[in-house]
Parts: structure tokens; sequence; C-alpha cells
């Protein structure tokens, strides 16, 4: 594969623009560079070109990247993440990430998001996803949010974190068999996650109907928020 790379920026101010061109450029190439010890392994193919421009309180870019057949294994995980295609599009003012299918092991999830370029000095970046559990078609956790990001001459800080969550009837025989334990039962949630990194903080209702651990089964429902 092909890596071209063109810019200029300064180094006392936030000022960069350059260009990025990516002609099949696998991932693997660049495992080596991290070591045997490099805490992660990726796999994938990058394609597409972007211009980029960032200065002060304005980000401006144009172009499309995709990266294909991605797989990341990360020691830590039980199951690496994949995605066949996940793209990154920007025109018109408008970064934006279409849809694509996520797979972590029983796991699947959608992933949107889009970043907004016309305000100067403050942006919200809005995600979207749904997540559920493989041949598990009936419930899914829904999610939707957005993350300010503040750019001044000091550099680009996160604000408040603001996200809806909402979870109808899970059942967790299948949980049970990603986690290795044996549970039952079904789990509900609804609210909402806001704050700033790592001060998070959650308003939640949850509900879990005729809960089971091993052989223990309780014929109850329990509610409570958090």
């Amino acid at each position: 594969g092909n890596l071209f790379l063109k810019g200029k920026g300064f180094w006392d101010k936030l000022d960069l623009s350059g260009r990025l061109n990516f002609s099949k450029l696998a991932l693997s190439s660049f495992n080596p560079v991290f070591g045997e010890k490099s805490p992660f392994n990726a796999n994938g193919d990058l394609n597409g070109s972007m211009k980029l421009r960032l200065k002060q309180d304005k980000i401006d870019c144009n172009g499309k990247l995709d990266l294909d057949n991605f797989l990341l294994d990360i020691k830590s995980l039980r199951e690496p993440i994949s995605t066949n295609e996940v793209s990154i599009t920007c025109n018109n003012k408008m970064l934006r990430i279409p849809y694509s299918k996520w797979k972590y092991g029983q796991i699947l999830a959608e992933v949107s998001g889009n970043l907004p370029l016309k305000n100067k000095g403050q942006y919200n970046l809005g995600l979207a996803s749904n997540v559920r559990i493989k041949d598990v078609s009936s419930s899914q956790l829904n999610l939707d949010g957005n993350i300010p990001l503040i750019i001044d001459r000091d550099g680009i800080a996160f604000g408040k974190l603001k996200a809806n969550l909402d979870l109808q009837s899970l059942p967790l025989a299948p949980v049970g068999s990603i986690i290795g334990r044996s549970i039952a039962g079904n789990l509900s949630l609804n609210g909402n996650v806001e704050g700033e990194f790592p001060s998070i903080r959650t308003k939640l209702s949850v509900a879990l109907t005729n809960p089971q651990v091993n052989r223990i089964r309780l014929q109850e429902e329990w509610n409570g928020e958090f």
C-alpha cells in the first residue's frame, strides 16, 4: 500500500494544514513499530484522501477515508473488535461517520456520528448507536448523545458529555453465556449519562424481572435508580 502526507504547521500555536492520501495501506504494516509488547494488533486496509485545516478556533476538511476489513485484537479482551467497513466523509462544513456495523464476539453494534463545523471554537460531536446480542433481535440498547469539542489557542478540550440510554427487556441468559456465568431474567433501563471526563454522572431507572443466579430464581420484579 501507499501513504502520502503533506502539510505544514507551527509548534507555538494551534495552526495546522495538510493532506493525506491512502491507497490500500495495510494497518498490519504498523504493528512491528509498536513491538511485541504492544497491547493491541490491528489489521485492515485504508483508502482515500482528506484535506484538513486546523487553526485556533476553526476546523475545516474535505475528502473521504474508507477502512475495510478492520480487525483489532486487544490483549485485555477475550474477542477481537471488527467491522467490514467504516468511513469518514467531510464536505460542506460537516464531518460524517455513516452507519457502520461492528462485532465483538456475540455483541453486535451499529454506530454513526457527525460533527458540524460551522460554529467556530465550540463544536458538538453527535453519536448514535444500537447494541444487541446476536440471535436476540427482540431487545437492543439504544444510545444517542453529544460531546462538545472546545478549540482555542491552548489546544483541544472536551466539554460535558450528554447521552441518553434505553434498553427494553433484555433476556439475561445469553449475557450469561458471554460472561461465563449462569444468570437469567430480564433487564430494562432508561435514563441519561452526563458530565465531564472523568466525573461522569448517571441517572438511570432500572428494572430486573425474575432474576436468577445459578439455581436460585426469584419470581419478582426489582426496580431502582442510580
